[in-house]
């Protein structure tokens, strides 16, 4: 989810939904781990982010996380030639398996991960070598 995203959601107006800014996601990911009903949501919480059991039962992907080609680097990277275009997919793919762990922290732990976006599916559909089998294996088309 970018944050441009973010921003829209937060116009739901929703009290249970339960947002940061660039500043404050720490004391704010506290006060959700102490709530007994709100919905975490963040558009950068792919990774560093422990939400065991009840904490985490769904994680919502909105947005297909590629990183930005307005970055020169990352755009140099991918249009450059050679492994540049793989890499893009491979990253992306990454942070699609790391933020579906983020409800997913022991064996007996379980979390259903929605992922909306197009660009998402064709990833999985046309890349499924850059994602573990396990992540594969638990794929579910609808």
């Amino acid at each position: 989810m970018s944050w441009k995203l973010n921003e829209a959601v937060r116009t739901i107006g929703d009290p249970r939904l339960i947002f940061h800014n660039s500043y404050d996601k720490e004391l704010v990911l506290e006060r959700f781990r102490e709530s007994s009903s709100g919905v975490f949501v963040s558009p950068s919480s792919t990774r560093g982010v422990d939400l065991p059991d009840d904490l985490c039962r769904f994680v919502i992907v909105a947005k297909a996380p590629f990183q930005s080609l307005g970055d020169k680097l990352v755009s140099s990277r991918v249009y450059g030639g050679g492994l540049g275009a793989f890499w893009y997919r491979a990253i992306c793919a990454q942070d699609l398996v790391q933020a579906s762990g983020r409800g997913v922290r022991h064996k007996d732990d379980y979390c259903v991960t929605y992922l909306l976006d197009k660009q998402i599916e064709k990833l999985v559909v046309d890349n499924q070598n850059l994602f573990p089998k396990y992540w594969m294996e638990a794929v579910d088309y609808l």
